[in-house]
C-alpha cells in the first residue's frame, strides 16, 4: 500500500514538473518573442 501510493505521488510530482517546465519554457519564448519585436 506505501510503495504504491509513493510511486503515485512520485508521478503525480514528474507530471506536474513536466507541466511546469512547459510553462517556463512557453512564458520564455514569449517573452524573448516580445522583447525581439520591441528591440526592432
Amino acid at each position: 500500500m506505501v510503495a504504491a501510493r509513493t510511486i503515485e505521488l512520485r508521478g503525480r510530482l514528474n507530471y506536474l514538473t513536466t507541466c511546469l517546465k512547459g510553462v517556463v519554457y512557453q512564458t520564455g519564448l514569449l517573452i524573448t518573442l516580445s522583447l525581439g519585436t520591441t528591440a526592432r
